[in-house]
């Protein structure tokens, strides 16, 4: 057991920094886009930044699991619910980003889906708090999925299938709407969804959205030099 242990800490470390120095990356090679304080851009960069987050908390709450002490169970506790939380937001920032980058704004409907699941995934973690139903610290500080630890990955797969109706909708309008290969999104995380629910104590969720972002600003740069 402690050998999978200690293999599953070295995944979890080496995915989440590569994610991170992949961010980083992206951040000074894109320095020039994030100029532009606009809609599009901000939901991006707020995408960026709960990846980032992640990358940073998934190795540390995994490292900590299972340690003593009120502290650490305080921030296990803490880094735990904002990896759930956190996951959401980034994909809601994800889908603001994309109505802004088709449509130059937010539909009624997509405002409010987004608002239901950001109150969801907000709401369940502050009632897990006394009463364990997404995940649990144990009395050993280790940490246990509950039953409703699927409702976070439902709510990202929604997310990224609004995201798809929305662009086969845009493109049956046809218009101006510019060109935009949404597989280099749906395919990394569909990817690290899958890994990370079949395989338990691997995190990779975060390091593969970071992927998927990286494919987002590559098409980015290229619809912008007319290459796409």
């Amino acid at each position: 057991m402690e050998n999978i242990a200690s293999f599953n800490l070295t995944c979890i470390v080496v995915s989440n920094l590569l994610g991170i120095l992949l961010l980083l990356v992206l951040l000074s090679g894109n320095f020039w886009r994030f100029r532009d304080s606009t809609a599009e851009n901000k939901a991006l960069k707020c995408a960026m930044l709960f990846t980032f987050i992640n990358c940073l908390m998934d190795p540390l709450t995994y490292a900590f699991d299972g340690a003593s002490g009120t502290f650490l169970r305080i921030f296990l506790y803490a880094g735990n619910s904002w990896i759930y939380f956190g996951q959401i937001a980034a994909a809601v920032s994800w889908v603001v980003f994309f109505c802004y980058h088709l449509n130059g704004g937010v539909p009624k409907f997509q405002r409010g889906l987004l608002i239901f699941a950001q109150s969801v995934a907000g709401i369940l973690l502050l009632i897990n708090l006394f009463h364990p139903i997404v995940f649990e610290m144990t009395e050993a500080n280790v940490y246990e999925r509950r039953a409703l630890f699927f409702v976070y990955a439902v709510g990202n797969y929604t997310l990224f299938t609004d995201t798809i109706i929305l662009y086969v909708k845009a493109r049956i309008r046809g218009g101006n709407l510019k060109f935009f290969p949404l597989w280099v999104y749906i395919i990394p995380l569909t990817a690290g969804g899958t890994i990370q629910s079949l395989v338990y104590g691997v995190s990779v969720n975060s390091a593969c959205l970071a992927v998927a972002l990286a494919g987002v600003l590559a098409s980015l740069q290229n619809e912008s030099t007319g290459i796409l």
